[in-house]
């Protein structure tokens, strides 16, 4: 069984097949640790367990917290992955986890009014470097790194396309992403 374990971009996985997902909110990869409790409640040293966090860290508070506090964004990619991973590697031992790359970025607007919001060449920059970032820490703490968003090895991506979106212009389509893993998982021989 593949478990998902994310914030609502977790939700795009509903229909892949023996999949079971587990929503944990507006959760963030740098407050992920918090979240501790309830994600202790279902791994198990059976099942395979794929994180899915960072959309909302590179959509709205790498730009957000780099404009207010004059930190470059780097610093604040940097310390995101690293809150991100070393918790993870706290459950390297308890269940055969692997950390997914960050969604493409949508065409959602600022809805929630943050008075600091990055253009969408921006954030999928922002998302390019996070990814990057989140590869390197995977693999130097041994953390599989499942990325079925692009077949490219380089990390500057083009943008995806409108029809690729749900309504919400935020959230990749579940026939898309059921697509997606189907494919990486004949690609890597998985399941």
């Amino acid at each position: 069984m593949l478990h998902i374990i994310g914030d609502s971009h977790s939700l795009c996985y509903t229909d892949v097949d023996d999949t079971t997902i587990h929503w944990l909110g507006a959760a963030t990869a740098h407050n992920l640790w918090k979240k501790n409790k309830t994600i202790q409640e279902f791994l198990n040293s059976e099942d395979a367990f794929w994180f899915s966090f960072g959309e909302i860290d590179c959509r709205i508070q790498v730009y957000y917290q780099s404009m207010l506090t004059g930190v470059p964004e780097y610093v604040i990619i940097n310390n995101t992955v690293a809150c991100y991973t070393n918790y993870l590697f706290t459950l390297r031992d308890k269940a055969d986890i692997a950390i997914l790359a960050v969604p493409p970025q949508g065409f959602e607007e600022n809805v929630y009014g943050y008075p600091y919001y990055a253009s969408r060449e921006h954030r999928q920059e922002i998302t390019d470097d996070f990814n990057m970032k989140l590869e390197s820490e995977a693999h130097r703490i041994g953390v599989k790194f499942v990325d079925i968003w692009y077949e490219k090895p380089d990390f500057r991506r083009s943008l995806w396309k409108y029809s690729y979106f749900k309504d919400d212009l935020c959230h990749i389509r579940n026939e898309i992403v059921e697509e997606l893993v189907e494919k990486y998982k004949r690609r890597k021989n998985v399941g």
